[in-house]
């Protein structure tokens, strides 16, 4: 998260000296601070974003760890000063999975993965002084396994997701009053999404809008908007080439978009940062290589047009990386009308593009040799078509797809060859 100092504070999941885990600072320029590293007994395997309290300390959750080994609610200051707020045991939750959602200047909303009454999970209430209160247990007719945290709409009552339970056992979306009544708003069915592990993000008209791990037509995971009273709308189901499974909060842009990744699908199955409108329009903004970061399951955070985020793995080291993308490169159209992972089957190559012009002509070229190929400077258009030096691309060679003589994709290529004919697929 982005806090008040201009720093970022993020956890890790593993790593540090005994494994269990770390937190750490950075700037805006990756200037790195380690601050604390998880020793188990304290707490292990936090898995979620922190959040800032009103005393502009940290808090958040670890998945295990603790006196009772299931799990840790824990307050960190900005200079790295470290306490336990909380502990789990059974009857009160085991292996929170959640961000914390701040309800007033010194309480926060979350959910556990299990444990509780029934042992299927639990919404619960925390005060920074320690004291723990059970809000809702799930009993797996009314929801399983919840891993998301809560969302506050404007109704005034909290939204969330659980992976599992309901009618069907694909998960549910529920509401959850501040008088303590529970609702659950649908039970998902697999044809609309199965096992939301994201919980949903409010949008600008009274809607929610969240993703499915799988599910949809293709069983690749969903975005969906739901309203208040339930109604659910599939906006789009991933298609593996476009991303798949899906398991992070929106980011909601000034324009009114919603970004997000992937944790698989794409290219080599790394994932993919995408923008989706309200009404369903899906534009793929980048693909993870692996070098770049692989399987990234955090939200993003905007921040004066760039997005910052966090892969699981791949990497200089490949033990995951933060990572940055900037909207304006996009918006200025270098990477507008993204291209998507380049198809090969023997030695005929298929380019395909989100957010194509219906008619238009495109033209992949090298971007030493961007302007003189197809008549670019006259304005004569080509039909899509490969340019191609007759040599083997070298690695940092940078390449440019052109709509026309206008370059709206860059990439830079392996060693791999690049196919010399020309095609119109």
């Amino acid at each position: 998260m982005f806090a008040s100092d201009g720093f970022f504070y993020e956890t890790t999941a593993n790593g540090g000296t005994a494994g269990f885990g770390t937190i750490f600072r950075m700037s805006t320029n990756g200037l790195f601070t380690n601050l604390f590293e998880f020793a188990d007994t304290n707490g292990s395997t936090p898995s979620a974003a922190l959040t800032q309290g009103a005393d502009k300390a940290f808090y958040g959750t670890a998945l295990f760890g603790g006196k009772g080994e299931v799990g840790t609610v824990f307050r960190i200051t900005t200079n790295g000063q470290f306490s336990t707020v909380a502990t789990f045991y059974q009857t009160n939750g085991t292996y929170p999975h959640s961000s914390l959602l701040a309800t007033g200047p010194g309480t926060f909303v979350g959910t556990t993965i299990a444990g509780g009454t029934y042992g299927f999970g639990t919404v619960f209430l925390v005060a920074t002084n320690g004291t723990l209160t059970i809000l809702a247990s799930f009993d797996g007719t009314n929801g399983a396994f919840p891993y998301a945290g809560l969302a506050f709409e404007s109704d005034g009552a909290f939204y969330g997701t659980t992976s599992n339970g309901g009618e069907n056992s694909y998960g549910t979306l529920f509401r959850l009053a501040t008088n303590g009544v529970f609702t659950t708003l649908l039970s998902l069915d697999g044809t609309n999404g199965a096992s939301p592990y994201a919980g949903p993000t409010p949008g600008n008209n009274d809607s929610l809008y969240g993703t499915t791990y799988a599910g949809g037509v293709n069983d690749y995971g969903t975005v969906f908007r739901i309203t208040t009273n339930g109604l659910l709308t599939t906006l789009v189901s991933f298609q593996y080439a476009d991303g798949a499974y899906p398991r992070s909060e929106f980011t909601l842009g000034n324009n009114g978009k919603f970004y997000g990744t992937t944790y698989g699908g794409g290219i080599d199955d790394n994932g993919t940062i995408f923008q989706i409108s309200t009404n369903g329009e899906l534009e793929t903004l980048s693909f993870f290589y692996n070098t770049n970061g692989a399987l990234s399951h955090t939200p993003l955070t905007l921040l004066n047009g760039v997005l910052y985020g966090t892969a699981e793995e791949g990497g200089s080291l490949a033990g995951g990386n933060v990572f940055s993308l900037t909207l304006d490169l996009i918006n200025t159209n270098l990477l507008k009308g993204v291209m998507l992972p380049l198809l090969r089957a023997g030695n005929s190559w298929t380019v395909r593009l989100s957010g194509a012009s219906p008619g238009g002509t495109y033209q992949l070229q090298r971007a030493t040799n961007l302007f003189r190929a197809l008549d670019c400077p006259d304005q004569h258009h080509g039909r899509l078509g490969w340019h191609r030096p007759n040599h083997r691309c070298r690695p940092a060679v940078s390449w440019r797809l052109l709509q026309g003589c206008e370059p709206i994709i860059q990439r830079t290529c392996g060693s791999s060859d690049f196919p010399t004919q020309t095609s119109t697929n």
